[in-house]
Order: C-alpha cells, then structure tokens, then sequence
C-alpha cells in the first residue's frame, strides 16, 4: 500500500473514526464535469474562500468505489478473481452491506478531514474536484447523499476541441487511437448525463460560459448555494497572495497565466477547428457521443454540426 494511503489509515485507526470535531457529508463539495470543461478554474475560484479548501485532483474514491465495475478497473492480479473472493469473505464475515459502505465511509471522511488539520485551515469545506469521477457518481451519491454537487457543463465542441490542444498537438486523429480518451465520449459523457438525472438535491449546475462571461454573478450564485459569503477575489482569482500555485493535476496553461476568467475562450475551438482537414476526425469524435446524452447536458447534436459548418 501507497506510504501516504497507509499513514492515513494509521491516522484515522488512532482517531477511531470518532470525527470529533463533527466533519461529515454536508461539509463535502464534490466539483464533477468531464476533463477540460474549465473545472481548474472554477476550482480556483472557489478555493480563493476562506471556508472553502482544496487541493490537485485526490483521485481518492476511484479505486475504492470503482471496485466493483469490471469495465473500469484494469489489473495484472485478475480482478474479476479479487472482486470475487471480497464478496465471499464478507458473506462469509458476515458483514452486511451497509456495514461495508458505513466502514468505507468514515475512512474518506477521515482522509479529507485530516486535510483540512493538516493545511491548518479554518475552511468548513473540502471540495474534491476529480473530474473522472463521473465513472462512479451514483456510487458517491450513495457513501455522501447529504454532500454538495456542483455540476459544471461546457460545450462539447470546446471540450473536443481542448482535448487535442492539451493532449495532442491538436491532432484528433490522435484521441481517435486513445482508449482513454475515446471512453471519456462514448461512456464517460453518458455517466455525466446519468448522473444529473439522478443528481441529489443539494446540486447546482453552471455552464462555463457562464461562469467566465459572468463570472461575477455566477459566484454571487454559488456562494448563496454554498452558503459562504462571497468575495470578489473569487473572480480576481489571481490577486490573492499564493492563489495562484500550481496544482500537479489539471489544467496546465491559461489558469495560469490569467488572474480572471476569460471570455474569450468560448470561442477558441473555432480557431483550430478553421485548419485545413481538421473537421473529418473531429465529427468521428463526435458522432461517439449519443445524441441523448448531448440533450440531456442540454444540447442537441444537429445544432453542434450546424455550428460547425459554419467555420
């Protein structure tokens, strides 16, 4: 076991899982979208309260939620053999269910509440934002019915379009031969639109283009959401002192180099999408992402080609 992820367990061994100082579901954010639809930004933010902390990407309920989904877990030790004899060594312990989830459940809240102490922050919230928790939403809804979700959609076009400019040189031939990209549009997009369906009741959705072309009234909303006071350094992300160190996941450019959202960046793809042959693998792209799902992120497949053909 990973050093730090066995320090942690120690850690919360000591402190029984008591929580003592009440940190529960309802002091969780969980920030959820697909990759580059802006979240690092949002996330910078929003950590720019002093009630909220957060960190690079924690990753952290992925294997342990995703256990039991054969199709996204990957391993040399045969899986389906491990998931099998788990099942039967908690049938045979006779340990029900929702002991399991209730035993899970206190390790997480120990893992993120000892972040908190450690960054020796007064912050009420811990915000996780993993943008590939979209593979196991109904599941984290289940261990944290009472948390916060802020669902933050962007055009798929956009998406696509970032993608190729961070990943791969601008070559959507490229994300055509990456399995893990490809699953991102074909499975990942359809468990995003599953999972706002189904979407607990302390949920807000935002589009990025309204958060940076109305940044200000956006985060009015959020903090009201939230129940947090609002600041307009959350919009001059960039102003606070040490508000812009580098997170090792997530985005890696114009966050960066930018103390405010930008508007600009709504229309960016139209630039790469205006070069010579770039569209015929772009539509392959997209043409993997269901059209139902589309409709429920709120957009309609035969509008996002219409746009198209007018670069």
């Amino acid at each position: 076991m990973d050093k730090y992820l066995l320090d942690a367990v120690q850690d919360s061994n000591r402190y029984d899982f008591q929580l003592e100082d009440k940190f529960g579901d309802e002091n969780l954010i969980f920030l959820i979208s697909m990759p580059r639809s802006g979240s690092t930004l949002l996330q910078k933010m929003l950590g720019n309260s002093l009630e909220i902390c957060t960190t690079s990407e924690p990753w952290l309920l992925l294997p342990f939620l995703g256990l039991h989904d054969h199709n996204l877990v990957k391993s040399l030790y045969r899986h389906d053999l491990a998931l099998t004899a788990i099942q039967i060594f908690l049938a045979d312990s006779s340990i029900k269910e929702e002991e399991y989830v209730a035993t899970l459940k206190k390790f997480f809240l120990s893992i993120y509440r000892q972040s908190l102490q450690n960054k020796k922050t007064h912050a009420r919230f811990f915000m996780d934002k993993t943008p590939r928790y979209v593979y196991i939403l109904s599941k984290i809804y289940k261990y944290f019915p009472e948390s916060k979700y802020i669902f933050l959609l962007r055009d798929p076009i956009a998406i696509i379009c970032s993608y190729a400019t961070t990943w791969f040189y601008s070559q959507f031939s490229q994300i055509l031969e990456d399995e893990y990209c490809m699953r991102d549009f074909e499975v990942g997009m359809k468990c995003l639109a599953a999972g706002l369906n189904n979407r607990p009741k302390n949920s807000y959705i935002l589009s990025y283009e309204d958060l940076v072309t109305k940044p200000k009234h956006t985060m009015k909303d959020i903090s009201k959401f939230l129940s947090i006071e609002y600041s307009k350094k959350m919009v001059q992300y960039g102003s606070r002192k040490g508000s812009i160190s580098r997170y090792k996941f997530g985005d890696i450019g114009s966050v960066y180099q930018k103390s405010v959202p930008d508007p600009s960046h709504c229309e960016k793809w139209k630039n790469i999408l205006s070069r010579s042959g770039q569209k015929p693998d772009f539509l392959k792209i997209l043409e993997k992402i269901d059209a139902r799902t589309l409709a429920t992120l709120g957009y309609s497949k035969e509008s996002l080609k219409l746009r198209l053909e007018q670069v």
